[in-house]
């Protein structure tokens, strides 16, 4: 009898354990974690842009983009933006030229990048009319 005891109560330890286990990945978003590093990227930046919109943070300027430039100084950065989908629509005849530079972050085990966007009026000799720089989680080293 006492064996079978001690089995169940190795069962429902093993239960709990996986419930935990199973609660704590739905928490974290495991399966935003394992992602590749540039689908992570392309995700946040999305979310990001939504909220600032949501948020009215972005100028008039960001709705007549009709060019958009994309740099990275960092190789490995470079090699995302290849596979990232950049979340900012352009307009046919839109008077502004977005340059973005995306640099790469790192921070203790945390990495990331930073994006800097500059806005530039393509009818007044590319004259800076707006700035902003991002910087965001993308994941972590062991």
């Amino acid at each position: 009898m006492s064996s079978n005891k001690g089995m169940r109560v190795f069962i429902g330890t093993i239960l709990v354990l996986l419930s935990l286990f199973i609660a704590g990945a739905a928490y974290v978003d495991l399966g935003f974690w394992m992602k590749p590093s540039e689908e992570r990227l392309s995700i946040i930046w999305e979310r990001d842009l939504n909220n600032l919109k949501t948020l009215k943070r972005l100028p008039a300027v960001f709705q007549d983009i009709g060019k958009i430039e994309v740099s990275s100084p960092d190789a490995r950065i470079a090699e995302w933006l290849d596979k990232v989908k950049i979340p900012i629509a352009k307009k046919k005849d839109g008077n502004h030229l977005l340059q973005i530079m995306v640099i790469q972050w790192i921070e203790g085990n945390k990495y990331g990048v930073v994006i800097q966007y500059d806005v530039l009026d393509m009818t007044q000799e590319n004259n800076k009319v707006f700035e902003l720089g991002r910087t965001f989680h993308v994941g972590y080293m062991w």
